[in-house]
């Protein structure tokens, strides 16, 4: 197996969590994991909001790190869904047991993504503008995409599997 980790990103708004919701309900050989899914226990850990705290997000990107290392250990292949990009890798350096990364943006327009960020609970108009601009960071990075804007969750999914299967 291939020490490859399959990163699908993406600035708020841009449809990972429901791509992820309808991704594990397939039957993959893939195990998916939400870079959002152990905050509330690491923020326990460190008896701080790791969300808000940027200083705690090399430490928390490396635990993940690991995570995926333990799954390559035991032969299995993980998709990770993240918003990290390019940038973020640079600051802690990619794993060292890693050969490369493999990255899938998902992306809509900025409009599909403000109405999208609108809609939820307690996002302010300065955390939309943010979002719009991390978009633009990741569109400049990472060529390979899904435009969540013009298919449905279930076409988003079948995409990131196909964009998983083909040969790196």
């Amino acid at each position: 197996m291939n020490s490859t980790i399959y990163m699908v990103t993406g600035a708020p708004g841009s449809g990972k969590s429901l791509a992820l919701e309808h991704l594990l309900a397939r039957r993959s050989p893939y195990l998916a994991f939400d870079i959002d899914w152990l905050a509330a226990p690491a923020s326990q850990l460190v008896r701080a909001d790791i969300m808000s705290i940027s200083a705690t997000w090399p430490a928390y990107n490396a635990m993940w790190f690991e995570i995926l290392h333990s799954m390559h250990k035991n032969h299995r292949q993980a998709i990770f869904f993240s918003p990290l990009d390019q940038r973020d890798l640079a600051l802690c350096g990619p794993p060292a047991w890693c050969e490369r990364i493999e990255w899938l943006l998902l992306d809509c327009d900025d409009g599909t993504r403000q109405t999208r960020l609108t809609r939820r609970a307690g996002w302010t108009a300065a955390q939309i503008d943010e979002a719009v601009a991390d978009a633009q960071v990741l569109r400049e990075q990472i060529s390979v995409r899904v435009d969540t804007g013009l298919s449905t969750p279930a076409e988003v999914a079948d995409a990131i599997l196909e964009w998983a299967k083909r040969p790196g």
